[in-house]
């Protein structure tokens, strides 16, 4: 029987913070690819094909 391989801790992302000129702080929401970075992403290619375009 094989032995489970030990569990992958996730590295808590970094707080993505930006301040503006009238004392406000945005902060910017987790993604998925700063707990999992070696996720690969593809283009999304309907968001370009006229069929799809909302004006």
């Amino acid at each position: 029987m094989a032995k489970p391989s030990p569990a992958r801790k996730a590295k808590p992302a970094k707080k993505k913070l930006t301040g503006g000129c009238g004392g406000y702080v945005l902060e910017d929401v987790p993604h998925l690819t700063d707990y999992l970075p070696e996720l690969k992403s593809y283009p999304n290619p309907p968001q370009d094909h006229p069929a799809y375009v909302v004006k």
